[in-house]
């Protein structure tokens, strides 16, 4: 095997962990969703380097509070926290939970109501009818 491959051979999914545990909670969280989301593991291993990477250049507390904001933004992935770093959104305040969609529509001239839906178009006789062709 090639030396540059061995070096791979060297990380493995818990080393990974550990690695962002010493980050932070929300750092190890984004890096168990990002090996969770995949089929093996080891395909999560690029994003995790670059979450690496991320962190040597823009600080490990940077890291950890862009982590806990795509953990908020349910976007745990590499590209969600580099997104956040390179625009400095890191330090804005979450966003609030979405509203909850209303159980009832409102009332409004505009909406007929499930009564209106009932009668059949045989039933209507507003509608004009038309008398059958003489050949």
């Amino acid at each position: 095997m090639p030396p540059q491959h061995q070096k791979g051979l060297e990380w493995t999914p818990e080393r990974y962990v550990d690695w962002a545990t010493k980050t932070g909670p929300a750092t190890a969280q984004v890096v168990e969703k990002i090996m969770a989301s995949r089929d093996h593991p080891q395909q999560g291993f690029r994003a995790c380097r670059g979450l690496i990477g991320l962190g040597e250049k823009y600080g490990s507390e940077r890291l950890e509070l862009a982590c806990h904001r795509a953990l908020a933004i349910r976007g745990p992935s590499y590209r969600t926290v580099k997104s956040i770093l390179m625009a400095g959104l890191e330090t804005l305040p979450l966003p609030e939970d979405p509203p909850t969609p209303l159980s009832v529509a409102p009332v409004h001239k505009n909406v007929r109501g499930s009564s209106y839906y009932q009668t059949s178009k045989s039933d209507d006789t507003s509608l004009p009818t038309t008398a059958p062709l003489e050949a």
